[in-house]
């Protein structure tokens, strides 16, 4: 079949290609591209049959069009989703157990090891061994459809700063496609949603609890947020200060989320006047401070969300990061965003 299907290998080599010339602007781009492309050939893989008995007579053709070529796309989905993994892990990942276990890791690497089983079981080789349960494997795919959507979501957040509107779309589309199966009575592609759905809210609540706030908070931005710190420096000076960040559309922040990354007793107040040898004292994990934008910060409950993994952090701590910001996931960032992150961890000016 693929050998006979020369529009399939054209489309995949100009979407391998686009990935490719994306890595030209940013590092991040291919990383977004891969995935939406992804999406779209996941969704084109599931289109029925059947929509056709619900569509206007002269759309009627498409769909028996496209499903036709249903494993070639389905091909297509899980080598651009393998691709994305490999460039996201390059970029951001980290082969110690304390990212391996991060939430949206482990709800990716899930997702993955099913596109991987159909990958390899998506040829007349392994239809014909495995006979009926061929159907019953691939019917999975259905059920990594929550897995990744809540790992786009949460790795949006937290390596993009923003959920992308892009992929909320795709993942909504597989949804509506599972549901129209409904009126069909054709329940099991739905069931299998709601499960993995269901488990993955399960996953996340009981093991990765803080990851389901931030989460919800990012779904229902706040124009602004403002949190009281109650502070004391090493220079046992307490004052109450409170520390106001704007938030913007990329970037959401509640004062329950901040409240959970910063102890009080460890923020100076905003008055303190902070020497470089005071900055470079502070470089270990357990009093981890940097300077952006002559700005001090207590980074040290940060460390462990850190979306590049802990030790990029570390190796940061006692140091100034303008320079470093200016390569800060593929150049992605800006002040604003930066300060924005950086603002509940206020320590004070460095003079």
């Amino acid at each position: 079949m693929l050998k006979n299907n020369k529009i399939w290998l054209l489309i995949n080599l100009v979407s391998f290609g686009l990935v490719a010339l994306s890595s030209l602007q940013s590092k991040n781009l291919p990383i977004k591209l891969s995935v939406y492309l992804g999406i779209l050939y996941l969704c084109l893989s599931m289109i029925p049959k059947n929509l056709a008995l619900i569509l206007p007579a002269n759309l009627k053709k498409w769909p028996q069009y496209v499903a036709k070529y249903k494993r070639d796309f389905g091909i297509s989905a899980g080598l651009m989703f393998l691709t994305h993994a490999s460039l996201a892990w390059n970029l951001f990942g980290d082969f110690k157990l304390d990212f391996i276990f991060r939430g949206e890791i482990i709800l990716g690497l899930l997702a993955n090891i099913i596109f991987v089983a159909l990958l390899l079981t998506s040829n007349q080789w392994s239809k014909k061994v495995l006979k009926k349960n061929w159907k019953r494997l691939h019917i999975l795919v259905w059920a990594a459809v929550p897995l990744a959507f809540f790992h786009s979501s949460l790795a949006g957040m937290y390596y993009q700063n923003e959920l992308s509107r892009i992929a909320l779309v795709g993942f909504g589309s597989l949804y509506l496609l599972a549901f129209i199966q409904l009126f069909f009575k054709k329940w099991q592609h739905f069931a299998i949603i709601v499960v993995s759905w269901l488990i993955s809210i399960i996953i996340i609540s009981v093991f990765y609890p803080q990851t389901l706030t931030d989460f919800n908070e990012s779904l229902n931005p706040s124009s602004s947020s403002s949190s009281s710190i109650s502070s004391s420096s090493s220079n046992s000076q307490s004052l109450s200060s409170s520390v106001s960040s704007s938030i913007n559309q990329s970037i959401s922040s509640s004062s329950s989320s901040t409240s959970s990354l910063v102890s009080s007793s460890e923020i100076a107040t905003p008055s303190n006047n902070i020497s470089s040898s005071q900055l470079a004292d502070n470089k270990s994990s357990a009093n981890c401070w940097v300077s952006f934008d002559k700005k001090v910060y207590n980074v040290t409950n940060y460390l462990s969300r850190h979306p590049g993994g802990r030790t990029e952090l570390l190796r940061a701590c006692g140091t100034e990061i303008d320079s470093l910001s200016n390569n800060h996931q593929g150049g992605n960032f800006d002040s604003s965003r930066i300060q924005n992150i950086l603002g509940p961890f206020y320590v004070g000016d460095l003079v």
